[in-house]
């Protein structure tokens, strides 16, 4: 192989995936992680700590290599700063365990024993690899140290996620995601590419279904894709799992406690991770294993909250955690081969001696906890999933991704207190996906199609227990047979930026057996949906620091369609009839967003507007009770981040969003959503000051607004009203021998407050007091 050829096309094959000055937003991460800001900046290296931007000396450097291979003006260098930062450490012989002796220098040498890996470095949920098709929407990336940073702090990726990521809504506090949503719309969640949302019920647990310390980064990702659907109508949140990285051996392990200072009697809480990885030749393998056990909540006036507190939905509090990630990887064929298989095991279970004592939400008292014995089951999720991947990375000029997975789910919903019924949703899926990214001209830097096929094979069901007095039916098992196949072309238009179009066609069937509730028989029958989405994205290069992008995409799911069915056979509604009779109607959203993005030596920041609109969105109401109305639903998302000097860096976030709906059913668009589908205004900031290399600081503030949207209630039937608040947090870490202790303090101004969710519900038994002041402590060490 001419080794001028093959750097060529590995720096085409990633072209455009950072800006011209490798400081895009989702450089930086990148950048940082790999110690090329540490190595190039003026100032001493400070571990996980912000450095100069190096922006003009990778400029001046990568221009001249890039004129060298020809790659032109804009894109030399993108490209050369993503490449040398892929291979720096076979090229430095330093560093992530590359040797630095002749001999095994040697070993590490393309087709001589182990192959020189060429990592890709962006955004995989947007297309294996990542390219300029990145750069056409608003994409978040949060990297493992964002991840460790707020997990001393939280450890509750809904709350990682609504604390770091525009447009994303605030946690719950509790164990499900119902009401947390993305621009208003629900997500899609993927781990390693594999969606584990259940497909046909909507358990709302999705994003506790891993634990922090198996993800190397979350991607999330706004609107449609052609190469992601069955149910991605909001966005997609893709958990990346830990990679092995390159040391022949590696270990890390980490313990915390954290407890409540109102109430330490009773709060205590321990987690504690192992993790070990490594690789020779072409195997490398991860090990990872974690468990938590917590014990009660308690809110700034040292009450215990509910275990459950958001009535029915499940809550953490009293329950026992764990999880494992094992990864093994094989590379052959000079590195263009790999097989991998992954496998994941959660469960979390709640074991409490604790029931809810409602409060009184029309007066503003607080629901508590007392001593008591639940009724019937506690609440539990449980997911195991198996992925297995092959790559090729040239099959005739092609590249090419084929997935096969397995998951197997459970999730288990407490009594509602105010409902007097629970359920127990579960879910088994199989499906398979061939990914395939051809250069159109057979040119690396120009022109590209990302096509495949996707298939999904799927069983849900869901039983109510409890006294049930609403009459809602149980749903047996209905299985879901789906296809789709995809095409998205990338185009790249000169010097001036990038054009990606894509077209992605699902056909679906529902095979829906007979079942009977208190309101009637459903006769069962089969289902057939058939849909075709669109999207259009671009990215214009304004000039060296700011990019233009917008487009247009759609998304497309059944999963309200079982929801239709289920009502026909409750009491609410009633009537019964047959599956193809009543014949439910899937859901279809499209959406709009226009952005700027700018980056410059010490400040990056943007601002996008963004608008969604459906024909037949889909709100809750009551004890599962779906309406399905035309909506719309706008917003603005702003980003600001500023490097101040070497010690200090500033930034935040604002996100608002509104909406219209047709809730009256006139034809006009003349009330607003409620706040469990569009939160309030959420505004975040921090500013971070590390006064020596070995010590860090982070205060942080999240910023919840008042909403009284007109024509909407809550679960109640009363005004939805929801009151404002700001939460302050405070993280330090500090490198202590082998290893760095970190201190986090969540809710450092001891605030006493509502959660949006708690207040949106609107019900006696679900309005719960969040956390008060609570202090975390943990050790990390890595060998």
């Amino acid at each position: 192989m001419d080794p001028i050829r093959f750097l060529r096309a590995g720096l085409a094959r990633i072209s455009h995936r950072f800006t011209a000055a490798g400081a895009d937003l989702a450089g930086r991460p990148a950048l940082r992680s790999a110690r090329v800001l540490d190595v190039l900046s003026s100032t001493p290296a400070r571990p996980d700590s912000r450095a100069p931007c190096p922006a003009r000396h990778l400029h001046a450097l990568a221009s001249r290599i890039g004129e060298i291979c020809g790659l032109g003006a804009r894109n030399a260098p993108a490209t050369v700063c993503a490449t040398l930062l892929a291979i720096s450490p076979a090229v430095l012989g330093q560093s992530q365990g590359t040797s630095s002796s002749p001999s095994e220098a040697a070993e590490d040498t393309p087709g001589q024993g182990q192959a020189l890996r060429v990592e890709a470095i962006g955004v995989t949920a947007a297309r294996p690899g990542g390219t300029a098709a990145d750069l056409t929407r608003a994409t978040t990336v949060v990297d493992r140290e964002t991840i460790e940073q707020q997990s001393a702090i939280s450890r509750d990726i809904g709350d990682i996620l609504g604390k770091t990521v525009p447009g994303f809504g605030i946690s719950t506090e509790g164990s499900t995601n119902f009401t947390q949503n993305l621009r208003g719309r629900n997500f899609l969640v993927l781990v390693d590419g594999v969606p584990i949302s259940t497909p046909l019920r909507d358990s709302a647990r999705d994003l506790k279904i891993i634990d922090p310390s198996a993800i190397e980064r979350i991607e999330v990702i706004r609107g449609g894709t052609a190469a992601f659907g069955f149910g991605a109508t909001g966005g997609l949140v893709n958990y990346i799992t830990r990679d092995p990285g390159r040391e022949a051996l590696s270990s890390f392990a980490e313990a915390g406690m954290r407890f409540s200072t109102e109430h330490p009697d009773g709060s205590l809480q321990g987690h504690a991770s192992l993790g070990v990885s490594g690789q020779r030749g072409g195997v490398d393998f991860i090990l990872n294993g974690s468990f938590a056990q917590r014990n009660g909540f308690f809110d700034a006036d040292g009450d215990r909250i509910p275990p459950d507190p958001l009535g029915g939905q499940g809550g953490l509090a009293d329950s026992d955690e764990r999880n494992v990630l094992g990864k093994l990887g094989y590379d052959f064929d000079q590195g263009r081969q790999r097989l991998e298989v992954m496998v994941n095991s959660y469960d979390i279970e709640q074991d409490t001696d604790f029931v809810t004592s409602a409060g009184d939400f029309g007066e503003r008292e607080k629901a508590t906890a007392v001593p008591g014995e639940p009724l019937g089951n506690q609440g539990r999720t449980e997911n195991e999933l198996v992925n297995l991947t092959y790559t090729n990375r040239d099959i005739g000029g092609s590249s090419v991704d084929l997935q096969g997975y397995y998951q197997d789910y459970l999730a288990t919903f407490p009594i509602d207190p105010d409902f007097l019924a629970g359920s127990t949703n579960e879910a088994e899926k199989t499906g398979a996906r061939l990914t395939i990214d051809t250069p159109v001209l057979g040119d690396p830097a120009g022109p590209r199609v990302q096509w495949g096929v996707d298939y999904l094979n799927s069983e849900t069901n869901e039983i109510i227990v409890g006294d049930n007095p609403f009459g809602t039916a149980s749903v047996p098992f209905v299985e879901q047979d789906a296809v789709a196949g995809f095409a998205q072309l990338e185009l790249p238009v000169g010097s001036i930026g990038t054009i990606t179009s894509g077209v992605r066609h699902e056909e679906i069937q529902l095979d829906v057996p007979t079942f009977s509730g208190p309101g009637g028989t459903v006769q069962g029958g089969e289902l057939d949906y058939s849909e075709t989405l669109f999207n259009a994205r671009g990215v214009a290069f304004i000039t060296e620091n700011i990019d233009l992008f917008g487009g247009f995409s759609q998304g497309f799911t059944v999963t309200e369609a079982i929801g239709e069915l289920q009502s026909a056979a409750s009491a609410w509604a009633g009537g019964g009839g047959s599956a193809e009779d009543l014949d439910p109607e899937a859901q279809k959203v499209d959406h709009y967003e226009l952005g700027l993005r700018g980056s410059w030596d010490r400040i990056e920041g943007s601002l996008v507007g963004f608008y969604s609109e459906s024909d037949l969105g889909t709100t809750f109401e009551g004890f599962a009770q779906p309406v399905r109305e035309p909506e719309e639903i706008f917003g603005v998302e702003l980003s600001l981040e500023a490097e101040l000097n070497p010690q200090w860096s500033a930034g935040g976030t604002v996100t608002w969003a509104d909406s219209n709906t047709d809730a009256d059913g006139d034809g006009d668009l003349d009330e607003e959503l409620p706040t469990r589908r569009v939160p309030p205004v959420k505004i975040t900031g921090f500013a971070e000051y590390s006064p020596y290399g070995w010590w860090r600081n982070r205060l942080q503030l999240l910023y919840s607004g008042d909403r009284e949207p007109d024509g909407a209630t809550n679960f109640a039937g009363t005004p939805d009203e929801v009151d404002s608040f700001v939460i302050f947090d405070y993280h330090a870490g500090f490198d202590i021998g082998p290893g760095e202790l970190q201190l986090g303090v969540e809710n450092l101004l001891n605030e006493d407050y509502f959660p949006v969710a708690a207040q949106s519900f609107g019900t006696d038994s679900a309005f719960a007091q969040g956390q008060g002041r609570t202090v975390s402590l943990s050790y990390r060490a890595e060998w």
